[in-house]
């Protein structure tokens, strides 16, 4: 018991709704899953790969951008996001509406 004491919870190693494990082994799995099975049924977010963390998104772009990116990947809400850049809710959501305006106008 004292073991787990300082370690995360279930949830918060919980992936794709549904493995709890590493990126490598939930790649594995849904590697497994026959291609041509029907998944209408499985949810579109248990069906995506893990997304690549944010500190790896942050280190690849600019803040702005990593931000963009971070939301279009559908791996992390606007909340986790602004955690991450120590940013509000609000302010994320700004940053994405920006974001997508100034890719759809080139």
């Amino acid at each position: 018991m004292a073991d787990g004491k300082n370690q995360p919870g279930l949830w918060e190693k919980l992936k794709n709704q549904i493995f709890v494990g590493s990126d490598e082994f939930v790649a594995s799995l849904q590697y497994a899953l026959d291609a041509n099975a029907s998944h209408q049924k499985i949810p579109t977010a248990q069906q995506r790969p893990p997304p690549k963390p944010l500190t790896q998104i942050a280190e690849a772009h600019g803040r702005d951008e990593a931000i963009f990116d971070a939301y279009t990947s559908s791996g992390y809400s606007m909340k986790e996001i602004g955690d991450h850049f120590r940013s509000r809710y609000s302010r994320v959501s700004r940053i994405v509406k920006a974001q997508r305006l100034a890719r759809n106008k080139t």
